[in-house]
């Protein structure tokens, strides 16, 4: 990529002096590698997307496509990748990107061949969302506003129910009322809600979803984050980070990077029902949080942040071995391979030793249920 800019500088360089003949073999140079290059992030995408590793094949195939905006095939790749991670929506903007970039009249045999297999893909990416859309529709249903304000509802219960089971002894057990008003109180901490306990997610804002997207930009933005990276580029990009700034400057990048990730895992997993893609959000959090543990093992629990602590991996792989569990049954409606009952079975084992270790002593009621007898009981089921 730099040769290409250098070239191209060179180029206008040689051009505004009026040498004529020097720009043009520099701009023909620079056509040549932006040909070579483009093609190389495109076959890169293509090994990317045959890794599973979709975050990095979006990379790839977006620098294809900021490289040559007219390269259909680059736009055809990015839209599947997109698709692959549940972007529904830019999926279908990259494959309408994609047939612009096809001539309209006196096609050749293999611009033919191009279109059709995009308009098939578009037409794919568009019924995913119908399915997506239905199986929404039937599995969550909208509360009538009489029961909404009728103070019966979980976490209303839960509220009332706190004074009596704080009072209670642990021996007599734990009530699930805790970790149910915990998961309500943590709409600024979605990511955290969500993996306290997934079966809340109160949202009243009808706005929400724009604000959260604000957020999102704005968080990115203040933070330096790397949501679009892959696990393998964080990781480099994170040390580099704290040789150059320290500790106090990348936790905030990479708590917001991993915490969209889960974000990202849990809207493909309970609301767009795309379990594929809610197991390939996991994978790479959990890539990364296992890499960065293992790198920074030494490094004290509050330098590099609360999403390297045992609770929110355990979390995270709990809401994986669901979200795995649904791949292996399904892929709206169709029988998936790729997801063998032998390693469903490994990561429950897993999971079963790692969450039914005895919690510290210090550990709250809500923390034992969300973080040892839940991801344990899921394990076990």
């Amino acid at each position: 990529m730099a040769d290409v800019l250098s070239l191209k500088d060179a180029g206008n360089a040689l051009y505004a002096s009026r040498t004529t003949f020097k720009p043009t073999r520099n701009i023909r140079l620079q056509l040549s590698l932006t040909v070579r290059m483009r093609s190389f992030f495109y076959n890169r995408a293509a090994c990317g997307m045959a890794l599973n590793r979709t975050l990095e094949a979006i990379s790839d195939a977006q620098m294809a496509v900021d490289l040559d905006p007219k390269y259909a095939k680059a736009w055809s790749r990015l839209a599947k990748c997109q698709e692959d991670s549940a972007n529904y929506s830019v999926a279908i903007s990259s494959w309408k990107h994609a047939l612009e970039c096809i001539p309209t009249t006196n096609l050749n045999s293999s611009e033919e061949k191009l279109r059709r297999q995009i308009e098939q893909g578009l037409k794919t990416t568009e019924s995913r969302v119908k399915a997506a859309q239905l199986a929404a529709q039937a599995m969550h249903r909208a509360i009538p506003q009489d029961v909404f304000k009728s103070g019966d509802l979980p976490w209303d219960r839960a509220k009332a129910m706190v004074p009596e089971v704080y009072d209670r002894p642990t021996e007599a057990g734990i009530s699930s009322a805790c970790i149910i008003l915990r998961a309500n109180k943590t709409i600024e901490k979605l990511s955290d809600g969500v993996l306290t306990d997934k079966r809340i997610f109160r949202i009243s804002d009808p706005s929400w979803s724009e604000k959260y997207n604000t957020q999102i930009i704005a968080e990115g933005a203040s933070r330096e984050a790397w949501p679009g990276e892959g696990p393998e580029r964080v990781i480099e990009l994170a040390q580099i980070r704290v040789r150059e700034k320290g500790w106090d400057n990348t936790r905030p990048a990479l708590s917001l990077t991993i915490r969209l990730w889960v974000m990202n895992g849990f809207t493909a997993y309970r609301v767009m029902h795309d379990y594929p893609a809610a197991v390939t959000w996991f994978n790479n959090v959990l890539e990364l949080l296992e890499r960065g543990r293992t790198i920074w093992n030494d490094v004290p629990s509050e330098d590099r942040g609360a999403v390297f602590t045992d609770n929110f991996v355990r979390s995270v792989r709990s809401f994986h071995l669901e979200a795995y569990l649904d791949a292996c049954g399904s892929e709206l409606g169709k029988f998936v391979r790729k997801y063998p009952l032998k390693r469903l079975f490994e990561l429950a084992d897993e999971l079963y030793l790692d969450s039914s270790k005895p919690p510290p002593p210090e550990t709250d009621r809500a923390s034992i249920l969300a973080f040892f007898r839940y991801p344990a009981a899921n394990a076990l089921a």
